[in-house]
């Protein structure tokens, strides 16, 4: 059973749905430990940025429409050598 978090405000009719760190690590196929010091780290030098997330009480929570904005910030390349250019 999925951990994830549908919350509903009463003046929405969009369903928000809400993964927590290990989720989100699967969903965007990065690693827990990517984004924790992603997180905590910020956008340091050349290291790539943290996803937007949520932070409720002790528990901190992704939004799956942030990953997909998150992820889709980022260009497709179709050769490795095209990411030396950028």
């Amino acid at each position: 059973m999925s951990n994830v978090a549908s919350t509903k405000p009463s003046n929405c009719t969009q369903t928000v749905k809400l993964l927590d760190e290990k989720e989100a690590a699967t969903y965007c196929g990065m690693s827990v430990s990517f984004l924790q010091k992603s997180r905590s780290n910020g956008q340091l030098g050349n290291r790539t940025k943290a996803p937007a997330f949520k932070k409720i009480g002790r528990r901190v929570l992704y939004d799956i429409k942030d990953l997909d904005e998150w992820s889709n910030s980022f260009k497709s390349l179709n050769h490795l050598a095209e990411a030396a250019n950028h």
